[in-house]
């Protein structure tokens, strides 16, 4: 059985990423494990929170860094958990998590604790992506010794 690691919050729901999923089905048996990094919401993309029914923006409000954390990990839970159902309704042997909102922190954790055949990371598109602009996909294959697939979200 082939095991995939898939990290991504905003792009949880697109469907780049979901016909990658299934895709990796089709190659035969296969495990995903989502991993949601816990996005400070200030660094969230307000034009794609619609790909995932998240947060309301009001830029009038200057939030607490308590109040930012704990609206990460509200939208990375709740993106997770739609993704988790939506996976489901395709057949797809699912689970999964939110993580430490470093997203190579929580890679790490992640690969430390289970074995992955792949890890598929999901991202926004380039000029607007931040993990794309850390070079997050180096930085995974620098410290990772598991293949690496990287799926952009359209413009």
């Amino acid at each position: 059985m082939h095991r995939y690691l898939v990290v991504a919050n905003q792009t949880l729901c697109g469907q780049e990423l979901l016909d990658a999923i299934r895709d990796r089905m089709t190659r035969g048996p296969a495990e995903f494990w989502v991993l949601a990094p816990a996005t400070p919401t200030t660094h969230l993309i307000a034009d794609f929170g619609a790909l995932s029914g998240a947060f309301p923006v009001d830029s009038t409000v200057m939030p607490t860094a308590a109040e930012v954390r704990d609206e990460g990990l509200a939208v990375a839970k709740s993106n997770l958990d739609a993704n988790l159902s939506r996976l489901r309704e395709i057949g797809a042997t699912v689970d999964g998590a939110v993580g430490d909102p470093n997203p190579m922190v929580a890679i790490e954790k992640a690969v430390a604790e289970q074995q992955f055949d792949e890890i598929i990371l999901s991202t926004l598109p380039p000029g607007i992506s931040r993990w794309l602009a850390m070079d997050l996909p180096h930085r995974i294959r620098r410290k990772t010794s598991v293949p690496l697939a990287v799926i952009t979200a359209p413009k």
